[in-house]
């Protein structure tokens, strides 16, 4: 019983630590997105690889 409780805490904290890794990532997908005319380079890696 101790353990099973003691155990919460911790996927609780994973929980949290996964959105706040998601939250970072989707901020620096942002940046990115702000910081690079996307058509462009779609259209510039689509030309390179096909």
């Amino acid at each position: 019983m101790a353990t099973g409780a003691s155990r919460i805490p911790q996927c609780q904290y994973l929980a949290g630590n996964m959105n706040t890794i998601r939250k970072h990532w989707a901020e620096q997908a942002q940046l990115v997105a702000i910081s690079q005319p996307w058509p462009y380079s779609a259209t510039k890696a689509y030309g390179s690889t096909g």
